[in-house]
């Protein structure tokens, strides 16, 4: 895989080198997080799929914003499509975790005829008017409009090593220290503010392509109970359950998500 940055918009990404026989699978990772997660993936993948991987802006080796403004989830959406259009990726699977599905989601909406399939692993579906969510979004709201006040670093966070943490869990403050100390805590903030001001599954019933949830039973950041709605909102939506997983199932069940995405993308 090498490494590049977007002069444009300042997007760290990795890719191997394309094939025009092969197809492309685009990957997009959590809150906090990076491209880092993606590692064994890549491995597995490489050798029969072109690989996209991306740190969203203000993740990873991309840029940072010391504004809230700059946080949108339509910028988030913008800055892939930018980058896609610039390695000119026309068609593609899209490979999402989390605060990263309603990213994928978002390019959908615009351009559903680009992508063939979208994999989701442990979406952030949650619809915008329930109790939770409403509860969220406003104490992520004030704990956003305190942190404007602090001054924020501009400087680019780094790759981690997640080998180093796995097994891992929902709460493993090691892990979060980490990643919320890579990304900053008020870009976190700004970040998850945009994720619950724009929370919207609505859409869900309008995808029209093949797509498989795959959610841990045990998962206490984003309940199952949401990806079961949405399997059901989208047509022809199969949904995995991995009994004993969480949300950090990427880490950790890395031999059974990516045997069921290869099943996927060769039906």
């Amino acid at each position: 895989m090498k490494e590049y940055i977007f002069p444009k918009n300042g997007i760290y990404y990795r890719l191997n080198n394309f094939e025009a026989t092969k197809q492309t699978l685009v990957f997009i990772h959590g809150l906090s997080g990076n491209s880092s997660a993606w590692e064994p993936y890549e491995q597995r993948f490489m050798g029969d799929y072109n690989l996209l991987c991306i740190d969203l802006r203000g993740h990873g080796r991309s840029r940072k914003y010391s504004k809230e403004k700059y946080y949108a989830i339509e910028l988030f959406i913008n800055d892939i499509e930018e980058l896609l259009d610039h390695l000119k990726i026309e068609k593609y699977i899209v490979v999402s975790h989390s605060f990263g599905s309603v990213i994928s989601v978002g390019l959908i909406k615009k351009d559903q005829d680009k992508i063939k399939g979208a994999i989701f692993l442990a979406p952030a579906f949650k619809p915008k008017n329930s109790m939770y969510t409403r509860i969220v979004r406003s104490i992520s709201c004030t704990i956003a409009f305190f942190l404007r006040c602090l001054p924020i670093s501009e400087k680019p966070g780094k790759r981690i090593d997640y080998s180093r943490l796995i097994p891992t869990r929902d709460w493993d403050i090691r892990r979060i220290w980490i990643d919320i100390k890579n990304t900053g805590l008020a870009i976190y903030f700004f970040c998850l503010h945009a994720l619950y001001r724009s929370m919207d599954d609505d859409f869900l019933d309008q995808l029209h392509l093949p797509v498989i949830i795959i959610h841990g039973r045990r998962d206490t950041i984003v309940s199952i109970k949401h990806s079961v709605r949405a399997s059901k909102k989208i047509t022809g939506a199969k949904l995995v359950v991995l009994p004993d997983a969480d949300h950090m199932l990427i880490f950790n069940y890395f031999g059974e998500i990516s045997k069921i995405m290869a099943e996927f993308m060769h039906t």
